[in-house]
């Protein structure tokens, strides 16, 4: 069952707001029985005051082993909850509910927006509560003294918020600026790890370097400019901080200059306009950062699970269906339908949509527009099958697990493509590209399924190879949708879609 992102951190938000409200009570009450004690002992009852000084020295120690229990609760709580928010995430990559189509947007997705997303309600939220709490409770306990007093400093410590409206619409281009360079720093990083033996064999090291060092310049320059922006900002709410905090003073020795306060009250008055003044800084974090809290909850807003099914009588139907990437429009207004049984191919030059085409059907993407509607149980192999750090044996495992491979027929499959046994106790990843090709074929022609999808099958794979899965294909008994350029895999077919430009034709 999915769940919202507010309801991944609620344990840990209710948590924090509870150890902040303790720790907000703590240090009014202690506020009060400062103010009480300092007017009694101007007043010269000290009898009075050797009572409340007992009990502020209660308050404080209750107050600081609370806070340390309510600590240690929290970490725990919150720690928890980060690893269950970000297993959520990787959960909702895998079924195609969060956009991630390279290794660097996985990146800012867990760690840079779930960072935010984890900060905003484990952090900021229960601190604005903290802050709002000791603003109202101050406010309260100044105004048994001197409501006009009250307002007056508290309409000050307000004024603190005024540079927030400015900088929040600062705040949220310079992250998606710094999102974006990372996201295309680490694809960078990636490619070039994946095409390290091809960048040695032509002797490219120095231009992958040479382009890396300027993304990461790209990146530097984003930084500074957030925390160029970030040091103004700080520096214009010091400056308005202390001005304002200041001059509460210079209003306070005002008003007991002027017999408005007494020396008793003045010393209570300065703790709790401290407080006020020092906690308007949680409003001011709370305000900035939700421009920033927007931006990634925007990002990793789930898009709609892909529709399983509802297709009028064929096994799937593509509907008017449209894909761009950025500025270049990569399929546009394709249709067609798949009946039960038909064989279809297809084909077209690089770059016609043909890949875009079959990761829309399997729900990898999402349409622009139109719509895509199935209702067949679909087994796959895409063109680059992944370099898994899993053994054989335990990807095996994971998929006999969901109980829709038939094992006996992957193992025949594995058979015909000439799989080495000895091959699946070690890393898929070092696998070689033809033996991965093969893995995945035979889990995908082995899979309970009405509809086969296979993207360039025969891309490095043998001789042997090659003919094995032509004989499969032409004797598979469900629904195919194939993609290739090879003129050997001539099996009957009962339809060929021809790409053009993202068209058909």
């Amino acid at each position: 069952m999915d769940i919202s992102i507010g309801a991944a951190f609620q344990k840990s938000l209710v948590m924090g707001c509870a150890y902040r409200l303790f720790r907000a009570g703590s240090s009014l009450c202690c506020a009060w029985l400062i103010s009480q004690l300092f007017q009694r002992a101007v007043a010269g009852n000290f009898g009075a005051v050797a009572n409340l000084a007992g009990l502020l020295c209660a308050a404080v120690a209750i107050g600081s082993f609370g806070c340390l229990g309510l600590t240690k609760k929290n970490e725990r709580v919150c720690a928890a909850e980060r690893q269950d928010f970000r297993a959520l995430q990787q959960q909702r990559i895998l079924n195609f509910r969060l956009p991630a189509a390279s290794p660097g947007e996985m990146e800012t997705r867990l760690n840079e927006d779930g960072g935010v997303i984890a900060d905003h309600y484990q952090k900021i939220l229960p601190d604005a509560v903290e802050g709002v709490t000791m603003i109202v409770g101050s406010v309260l306990l100044m105004c048994r003294t001197n409501p006009w007093i009250s307002v007056i400093l508290l309409g000050c410590s307000l004024l603190q918020m005024v540079p927030t409206i400015v900088y929040q619409k600062w705040a949220k281009r310079i992250y998606e600026s710094i999102a974006d360079h990372e996201e295309e720093e680490w694809d960078w990083l990636a490619q070039g790890v994946e095409g390290l033996r091809t960048l040695k064999l032509y002797s490219r090291e120095q231009w992958y370097i040479g382009r890396y060092r300027e993304i990461g310049r790209m990146c530097v320059t984003a930084g500074g400019q957030a925390e160029f922006t970030g040091g103004i900002e700080n520096i214009i709410f010091e400056g308005i901080h202390a001005f304002l905090s200041y001059g509460a003073y210079f209003l306070l020795g005002v008003f007991l200059f002027r017999g408005a306060l007494t020396a008793g009250q003045a010393p209570g008055m300065i703790v709790l306009s401290g407080y006020l003044f020092s906690n308007v800084n949680a409003l001011f974090n709370l305000s900035i950062q939700s421009a920033v809290f927007r931006t990634a909850k925007e990002r990793l807003t789930c898009r709609a699970a892909p529709a399983a099914g509802e297709a009028k009588g064929a096994l799937l139907e593509v509907c008017d269906v449209s894909k761009a990437f950025k500025k270049k429009t990569v399929l546009s207004r394709l249709s067609f339908a798949i009946e039960s049984g038909q064989r279809i191919r297809v084909q077209g030059p690089n770059g016609s949509g043909k890949s875009t085409l079959l990761r829309l059907i399997t729900g990898v993407l999402s349409p622009d527009s139109g719509e895509i509607r199935r209702q067949a149980e679909i087994a796959w192999s895409m063109q680059e099958e992944p370099e898994l750090l899993l053994t054989g044996d335990a990807l095996l495992a994971a998929v006999r697990s969901t109980g829709c491979l038939d094992e006996n027929t992957f193992r025949r499959h594995c058979r015909g493509f000439r799989i080495p046994e000895a091959l699946f106790a070690q890393p898929v990843g070092s696998w070689s590209m033809g033996e991965r090709k093969k893995l995945f074929l035979a889990l995908a022609l082995a899979k309970k399924a009405e509809l086969l999808i296979l993207d360039e099958p025969t891309n490095h794979i043998d001789t042997d190879a090659r003919g094995y899965l032509k004989d499969q294909l032409a004797q598979y008994p469900g629904a195919m949708l194939v993609c290739t350029h090879d003129p050997y895999l001539d099996i009957p077919w009962d339809r060929v879609v021809y790409l053009k430009g993202g068209e058909r034709i």
